[in-house]
């Protein structure tokens, strides 16, 4: 009889618990001659009395990197030569699974989610097995040094602090540009799957006797989204008609980890990013955090973070985190950008500068044009603010920013249209079809940045029109302090 094919390691490593067969498990190991991307072999147990310091967080080092690469296992009770001697039963008793995983969760943010371990027995000698299947939070990064002394006097480091570590051929070391890319792309893709929007649709029965002719064709129920169990809350009527109505009717059912998961992925950041001000993952996380923007939760140095990547590096829609912002650090944004006057950005600079009013709008275009007075070549940037700056009889600074009339529309990626004016006198409106656009940046439709950054001005306009006395001030001080 043909000996059925056994699964790779490949295979096995990615399950979520391949112990669960461990006959299946013993060949494939048994099978396999060398250690590699999804195998390392320890000799001694990661616990016990004997245990040396290198021995238990090199251990941990292997977790993390497979952990954050395509998963694998540690076999323990195997030479480094690939000798199967077994380990002594002495050795085992004092190895507990949730002293392994609290050991490495001590080490690393986020925690691994689970790990799975078991003992077995092979040619009359035991083994033990630790799985580590490839995590969906991953960047797992180390959160503390451990550091070796030797009895020289040198230290040697097993793990250094702020690290990412991959699995790279049969070794566990520093995760490659190439491997930072592929965790950022295996992040992003988890978090489409994982954080969509979902509308729960409940019928509702509609009594015979209120049926009227015109409901005739929608059936036997009435179908509304749903905000509330509370029977004590106040009836609403729904309609289409925009005359009729006097808010916006909005309810969105949660994947319930939703905003949790996007404040891991910052804090993720902050420890890669290690007290550098990057943002390093890639520009649609970034889409998909501004969709929920108004769950973000830290202090202000995480949305100075984010403001700064926005403007810097993605030319991305970024008002709300300048209400969330101090005057000090809105001046500094000011000032700091006549520092670096040829880079794009300074578009959105000029927007913001509009929004704040003639007098912040006034003193950026005096220092442009001292930076380019001798310079007969200006940017083009320069010439969009002269017209900004030259269109008479617009009242609302937003039309100005944005570069539009009252009685233009937008056209929605729905192919229905808005009015300016609306959006102008209902800036929640703005801020929904914003979060929506963003989440279809998120997806990949790439062709709505310039509506977001649109959408984003009269979303928030309003809210900087009123912090201009206070940034005007903060510039002031920063200029007298300068001098």
């Amino acid at each position: 009889m043909k000996k059925k094919r056994l699964p790779s390691l490949t295979t096995l490593s990615k399950l979520d618990d391949p112990l669960l067969d461990m006959e299946v498990l013993i060949d494939r190991l048994v099978s396999t001659k060398s250690e590699s991307r999804y195998l390392e072999w320890k000799l001694n147990p990661p616990i016990g009395p004997e245990v040396t310091l290198r021995a238990k967080y090199r251990m941990v080092k292997a977790v993390i990197s497979f952990a954050n690469t395509d998963g694998g296992f540690i076999l323990f009770g195997v030479k480094s030569n690939g000798e199967w001697s077994g380990l002594d039963q002495a050795d085992l008793k004092h190895v507990d699974p949730s002293k392994i995983t609290e050991i490495v969760n001590g080490c690393v943010f986020p925690d691994i989610p689970y790990l799975n371990y078991a003992e077995f027995e092979y040619k009359n000698e035991v083994y033990a097995v630790l799985h580590v299947p490839p995590s969906p939070l991953m960047p797992h990064v180390t959160t503390k040094p451990i550091v070796e002394m030797k009895p020289n006097g040198f230290k040697s480091i097993i793990l250094q602090k702020f690290a990412v570590y991959c699995r790279q051929g049969g070794k566990s070391d520093l995760a490659s540009p190439s491997q930072h890319h592929k965790i950022i792309a295996n992040r992003t893709d988890i978090l489409k799957s994982e954080l969509l929007n979902r509308i729960k649709e409940v019928p509702i029965p509609i009594p015979v006797a209120v049926r009227s002719k015109a409901a005739k064709g929608i059936g036997s129920t009435l179908k509304v989204a749903r905000i509330t169990d509370d029977l004590s809350a106040p009836a609403v009527r729904l309609t289409r008609s925009k005359d009729d109505a006097s808010g916006i009717f909005l309810h969105e059912e949660l994947y319930d980890g939703l905003f949790e998961e996007i404040n891991i992925v910052l804090d993720a950041n902050d420890l890669i990013a290690e007290r550098r001000n990057d943002f390093l993952l890639d520009e649609k996380v970034y889409y998909r955090v501004y969709a929920e923007r108004q769950n973000v939760a830290g202090e202000e140095k995480r949305v100075s973070l984010l403001l700064h990547t926005a403007i810097h590096e993605f030319y991305a829609p970024h008002l709300y985190w300048f209400t969330k912002v101090t005057p000090a650090v809105l001046a500094q944004i000011l000032c700091e950008s006549l520092g670096d006057v040829k880079h794009r950005f300074m578009y959105l600079v000029i927007r913001f500068a509009t929004l704040l009013g003639q007098e912040i709008s006034d003193w950026l275009y005096a220092g442009l044009e001292r930076k380019w007075r001798r310079n007969n070549q200006k940017p083009e940037y320069f010439w969009a603010f002269q017209k900004i700056r030259n269109r008479t009889g617009v009242s609302d600074v937003r039309l100005l920013a944005a570069g539009t009339t009252q009685t233009a529309t937008i056209l929605l990626p729905d192919e229905s249209t808005v009015k300016i004016n609306e959006l102008l006198r209902e800036p929640d409106y703005a801020a929904k079809y914003l979060s929506e656009i963003c989440f279809q940046i998120f997806k990949g439709e790439k062709k709505y940045k310039s509506l977001a950054r649109e959408l984003d001005i009269f979303a928030y306009g309003n809210q900087l029109i009123s912090k201009s006395n206070d940034v005007a001030k903060a510039i002031s001080d920063l200029n007298k302090q300068s001098k």
